[in-house]
């Protein structure tokens, strides 16, 4: 995987980190209700943008994979580390399980390109039918 796109994958999941606890803190009060909800919505908002990169990057199937699945577990890893919130040993399972889907899609996505399937916009140049020229019938005879 290219050096770029781990770094955009970085900035979306530190997002998508401070876009929940921003929620989280919101929620810790009724005075801090709204400014964690724009807080966190503004920085949301903003991560679609990097999506939005990595799609330039990747096919858009593993780009939502990784970026999505990626930003969901640090989230609750996250969330679980910072406010003290205990997972069971189900949430890990569930957990892993993501993590075991990102591996898949992604190893899907390779693949493809590996294997040669050019990607949308990629590849040879279109091939032009050849003219035919239909004479009317009068000029068959």
């Amino acid at each position: 995987m290219k050096i770029e796109i781990i770094g955009w994958l970085s900035v979306f999941w530190a997002m998508q980190v401070l876009a929940h606890c921003l929620f989280k803190y919101g929620s810790t009060l009724s005075a801090r209700h709204w400014l964690g909800f724009v807080a966190g919505n503004a920085v949301g908002v903003l991560s679609i943008l990097v999506l939005m990169k990595l799609y330039q990057f990747m096919q858009v199937n593993v780009a939502g994979a990784l970026a999505l699945g990626g930003g969901f577990l640090v989230a609750q890893l996250s969330i679980a580390l910072v406010f003290s919130q205990n997972l069971s040993v189900w949430q890990y399972m569930g957990l892993a399980m993501v993590a075991s889907g990102m591996m898949l899609v992604s190893a899907t996505g390779r693949e493809e390109e590996a294997a040669g399937v050019p990607k949308k916009g990629e590849g040879s140049a279109p091939v032009e039918a050849p003219e035919t020229v239909i004479e009317p019938a009068e000029m068959q005879q």
